[in-house]
């Protein structure tokens, strides 16, 4: 009898657990067919089935078996009213938008090395200092550049102009110039013009994107920059005397591209850790600016008043560039302390005001051109011939000078 029992309760307790068993897979079951996941499915195979019935085709498959419904669509949403909808990411407005604003920087990126690549650059003058904006533009990998220099080399020249070999002195400096230059990039076209910067007509500097006059006259440099406004041409001037010089930079009116970076807050989505919380996302977005720029001339006569700071160098450019005027060239070792060179430096003196804090320039090195500061104004030339050409970062706007005693660079802007 107690077995009987015994054996009783173990049925029942047999076919409870089954049908618990049943009614929990049914339960499952349910759910997993009102997952969006399941939905998703439904919807394919739904859609997959119609246009396989509705596409004439001599050997058709057969249709994909459907998962708990026929129906076309998948539902909006449950009997309890509950949403099928795909939950939208956290903050996906703000990945979408950062998004954007990432392949909108690649894109200007990409414009602006495809900008650079298509500059054509005119040089005038091949003194060292002209040789190394030539270097570092050309392996930069613009689309030409040209050299426009009447001079012969000199055994002076060698000093500094590392183009040309030794048995090329006496030779055309633009000419003697090519093949080196040609050599660092085959894919830039380099060219060698012989002419006068004053034999051209102005319809030659149209040609080009960029024109960088060196060794010039404020004749010719206001004749040029003058002719390059009116063409729509970028203009660089600059010099190297002795251990001093400048670099004075037109682009009219200018637009670039900056970088810029941006942070913010982005809520890690639930599953990540730690959940909810906080973290910063920092993305690098392009603004656009633009610069306006003064004719060369402009900074020739600026009161002293608009001078923020006594800057020595700016008043050596002016007694150099005035002797260069006057007498068609720069004053030679042998000329130290010569009184043409004391003549011109007293008129800007007494102009300025200036008693005597640049007797000691007046009176150093200020002949030839030294390595060392050829590569360091080169540079900054060559730095913002790129820049200008490629539409990327703010350029310099509009005099940077060299003074050797500090071995430092000074930024003026001028003629406002």
């Amino acid at each position: 009898m107690v077995r009987r029992s015994h054996a009783r309760c173990y049925d029942i307790w047999r076919e409870t657990a089954r049908e618990e068993s049943q009614s929990l897979t049914r339960r499952e079951n349910d759910r997993l067919s009102r997952s969006p996941l399941k939905i998703a499915v439904r919807w394919v195979r739904a859609t997959v089935h119609q246009v396989a019935q509705v596409t004439p085709t001599k050997a058709r498959r057969a249709p994909l078996p459907l998962c708990h419904t026929t129906s076309t669509f998948p539902p909006l949403s449950s009997p309890a009213g509950t949403s099928h909808a795909f939950p939208s990411p956290t903050g996906g407005k703000e990945a979408r938008r950062g998004k954007r604003e990432r392949e909108r920087s690649m894109h200007l990126a990409k414009c602006g090395t495809e900008r650079l690549r298509a500059a054509k650059v005119l040089l005038i003058g091949l003194d060292g200092f002209g040789a190394e904006i030539a270097k570092n533009i050309i392996l930069a990998g613009v689309k030409s550049v040209t050299f426009l220099d009447h001079r012969n080399v000199t055994e002076l020249d060698r000093c500094s102009q590392f183009f040309v070999p030794k048995e090329d002195v006496g030779k055309n400096k633009a000419e003697a110039s090519l093949p080196r230059a040609q050599n660092l990039n085959p894919m830039v076209n380099v060219n060698a013009d012989s002419d006068k910067v004053d034999d051209k007509p102005d319809e030659y500097f149209g040609q080009f994107d960029i024109v960088c006059a060196m060794h010039c006259t404020i004749t010719q440099l206001k004749r040029v920059n003058r002719v390059c406004r009116n063409q729509n041409v970028k203009f660089f001037a600059g010099d190297v005397w002795g251990a001093l010089g400048y670099v004075f930079i037109d682009l009219q009116e200018h637009k670039y591209v900056e970088d810029v970076s941006k942070s913010k807050k982005v809520m890690i989505p639930e599953g990540g850790e730690p959940v909810g919380k906080e973290k910063i996302e920092t993305i690098t977005v392009s603004k656009k600016h633009t610069e306006t720029f003064v004719p060369f001339d402009f900074i020739l006569n600026v009161p002293k008043t608009s001078l923020v700071r006594e800057e020595e160098i700016y008043y050596m450019m002016l007694i150099l560039l005035n002797y260069r005027e006057k007498y068609g060239e720069d004053p030679l070792p042998n000329e130290r302390g010569c009184e043409n060179l004391k003549n011109e430096a007293s008129a800007i003196i007494k102009k300025y005001e200036l008693g005597d804090k640049i007797n000691n320039l007046v009176e150093g090195d200020l002949y030839g051109q030294l390595s060392p500061v050829c590569s360091v104004l080169g540079g900054v030339m060559a730095q913002e011939i790129i820049k200008a050409a490629s539409q990327k970062h703010a350029p310099l706007n509009n005099l940077f000078t060299f003074n050797p005693d500090t071995s430092c660079g000074v930024i003026l802007k001028l003629g406002y």
